[in-house]
C-alpha cells in the first residue's frame, strides 16, 4: 500500500535542475558558498599525507589548529596563492583558503577548528609584479566553518571567555590584538614543504623561509614517510619568532600603541598604514542570502544550513487570502528562525518560538495577495546543521511534524486522511532499527528519508510497507550514511483511528 495522492503528484512533476544563486551579504571578498546536501567526508590530516590526490575534488571535513600564513604585501600587481591559512596537527600543516578576512582578526593561532570544503590542486604564479614564482599546491577550498560556530562569537575582548589553544593553555582575550590590514605577521614556524611564497615589498627579493615559505619543495617533507604536496610540516610554538633576530615576540600592545612590522635584514622598510588594536571583535555577523527552490505544498525539503547563511525559499500564491502553514524541523544543535516577505516587500512575520532541535511552526498565516512570497530561514543561535521544511495551504493534505529520539517509544494516533513526519538526529555509522506496531485494524507504512546528494527534495532511503492489518513493520540494523537529520514519513489506512507505537533503536 502506498500513498495514492503521492503517485498522482509524482506523475505531474517534471524533474528540473534548479540552480542556487549566492547573493553577497557584504563587501568583503569571500568564497562563493555553495548550497550543499549531505555531509562532508571526515578526513584526518594523516590520511591526506598518504594519498592527497585520492581526495581531489572531494567535499571533506578537517580538524586541526588554526594557523594564519604571512600576508603577501605588494605595491602593485599582487598575485596571491589561494591558500592564506591552514590547520596544523602534530607535524602537518594542511593549507586552506577562504574566509581569511573574517578569521584573521578574530581567531588566535592554535585555536582548534573544524572546517569543510573541497580538496583542490592549484598551480599558478605567486608573488609581486614580475618577481613571481610558480607554485603547485594542494589546499582545502573552505566553504563551511563548522567549529567554532559562529566564528564571530569567538570573543577576544579583555576579560572575555577563555579560548582553548592547541598547547592546552587558554587565551583570556586580554592580550589579543587585531593586526593591521596591511601588516605581515611577525615570523612563522619554519616550513619545510611547498607553501606560498611572497616577495618583500621594498626590494622585490624573496624573503627568508623563516618568515614567508618559499615555493621550492623540500625533499625532507614527509608524513609517515610520504610527502604531501601542499601539506607542510611545522613545529607548533606558543609564541611567534622575529624573522630578523630570532627572538620571541608577543601579540600584546598597549591600547595607545600602533602595530608595526619588523624589517628583514638588508632591506629598507616602506611605511605601512597602521591602526589601533581592535579590542572588541564582537560585531554582528552579516548573513549571506542563498536563493533556494520554489516550494510546492506537501513536498518535504531537506538541506544543510551554514552558520552564516540565510536561505530564501519562494512560494507562489495563486489564491487571495490563502492560509499557509510552515513546518521546520532541525538537528539538535540548530535553533531555527523564520520570516515571510510579501510580494510587495512587506515582512509579514518574523518568528523564533521553538528551541534547538524542535519544530518551528507558522500556522494559518494569511496571504492576502497573489504572487511570490519569500520564506527566509536562518539559525537564531548561529549554529550550522540540517533542517527539514514543508509548507501546506488551504488545499493541502494535512501532514504534521514531530520529534523522536533513540530508544524512546512514541505512541501516536492519526487517521487515514492525514500523515505524520517524525524527525531524529542521527550519527554517521549509527546502526538503527525502526519498529512500528499498529493497532489490529490498521495497515501502516513508513518512508525512511534523509538529505539527497543532488537535490533539496528529501530522498527515500528505505520503505516499510510489506505487511497487512495489525502487522508490525520493521527495518533492522540500518547503517546511517552520515551525521544529520532523518525522518520517518508515517501513513496508513484503517476503518477508523490508526494507533501506532513507533521506536528507533540505536544498536
Amino acid at each position: 500500500m502506498k500513498k495514492i495522492w503521492l503517485f498522482v503528484l509524482i506523475g505531474l512533476l517534471v524533474v528540473s535542475c534548479r540552480s542556487k544563486v549566492v547573493e553577497e551579504g557584504n563587501d568583503t571578498p569571500t568564497p562563493v558558498i555553495a548550497v550543499r546536501s549531505g555531509q562532508p567526508n571526515v578526513v584526518a590530516l594523516s590520511e591526506l599525507a598518504e594519498n592527497p590526490s585520492d581526495y581531489e575534488g572531494d567535499f571533506i571535513q578537517l580538524t586541526g589548529h588554526y594557523k594564519p600564513l604571512p600576508r603577501l604585501i605588494c605595491r602593485s600587481d599582487a598575485q596571491p596563492s589561494p591558500a592564506t591559512w591552514g590547520l596544523t596537527s602534530d607535524t602537518l600543516l594542511a593549507l586552506a583558503g577562504g574566509f581569511d578576512a573574517q578569521l584573521r582578526p578574530l581567531l588566535p593561532t592554535g585555536l582548534t577548528m573544524t572546517i569543510a570544503g573541497h580538496w583542490q590542486h592549484w598551480e599558478g604564479a605567486v608573488g609581486c609584479d614580475a618577481a613571481t614564482q610558480p607554485q603547485s599546491i594542494w589546499y582545502l577550498d573552505v566553504t563551511h566553518i563548522i567549529s567554532p560556530s559562529p566564528v564571530i562569537q569567538v570573543t577576544l575582548t579583555p576579560g572575555g571567555a577563555p579560548v582553548a589553544l592547541a598547547d592546552g593553555t587558554t587565551n583570556t582575550g586580554e592580550t589579543a590584538v587585531t593586526p593591521s590590514p596591511t601588516q605581515e605577521p611577525d615570523g612563522e614556524e619554519t616550513a619545510v614543504s611547498p607553501t606560498p611564497s611572497a616577495t618583500n615589498q621594498s626590494t622585490a627579493q624573496p624573503t627568508s623561509a623563516s618568515s614567508i615559505p618559499t615555493a621550492t619543495p623540500s625533499p625532507t617533507a614527509t608524513a609517515n614517510g610520504t610527502h604531501i604536496p601542499g601539506v607542510s610540516t611545522t613545529t607548533p610554538t606558543a609564541t611567534a619568532t622575529n624573522a630578523a633576530a630570532g627572538t620571541p615576540v608577543t601579540a600584546t600592545a598597549p591600547p595607545t600603541s600602533q602595530a608595526t612590522a619588523t624589517p628583514l635584514p638588508g632591506t629598507t622598510p616602506t611605511p605601512i598604514p597602521t591602526q589601533p588594536p581592535n579590542v572588541t571583535a564582537t560585531s554582528t555577523p552579516t548573513l549571506n542570502n542563498i536563493a533556494m527552490d520554489m516550494l510546492d505544498p506537501e513536498e518535504l525539503y531537506m538541506t544543510f544550513l551554514d552558520a552564516n547563511e540565510r536561505h530564501q525559499w519562494t512560494f507562489y500564491n495563486e489564491v487571495s487570502n490563502n492560509n499557509l502553514t510552515i513546518n521546520i524541523a532541525s538537528v539538535n544543535s540548530v535553533d531555527i528562525a523564520i520570516s515571510v516577505v510579501s510580494p510587495s516587500g512587506d515582512r509579514i512575520i518574523s518568528q523564533n518560538n521553538a528551541g534547538m532541535g524542535q519544530i518551528e511552526i507558522v500556522s494559518g498565516l494569511n496571504l492576502p495577495q497573489e504572487g511570490e512570497y519569500l520564506i527566509e530561514i536562518s539559525a537564531a543561535n548561529g549554529a550550522s546543521g540540517d533542517y527539514g521544511l514543508m509548507i501546506m495551504d488551504d488545499q493541502s493534505f494535512p501532514v504534521t511534524f514531530g520529534i523522536i529520539t533513540y530508544n524512546n517509544m512514541v505512541a501516536t494516533t492519526f487517521d487515514e486522511n492525514s500523515e505524520q513526519l517524525w524527525f531524529f538526529t542521527g550519527g554517521s555509522g549509527d546502526n538503527v532499527t525502526i519498529t512500528a506496531v499498529p493497532n489490529s485494524a490498521a495497515d501502516i507504512g513508513i518512508d525512511f528519508m534523509g538529505i539527497s546528494a543532488d537535490s533539496t527534495i528529501a530522498e527515500t532511503l528505505a520503505s516499510l510497507d510489506d505487511l497487512g492489518d495489525g502487522q508490525t513493520e520493521q527495518l533492522t540494523n540500518y547503517p546511517l550514511p552520515g551525521s544529520g537529520l532523518y525522518t520517518l514519513w508515517l501513513f496508513g489506512s484503517a476503518g477508523g483511528t490508526i494507533e501506532t507505537n513507533l521506536t528507533i533503536t540505536k544498536n
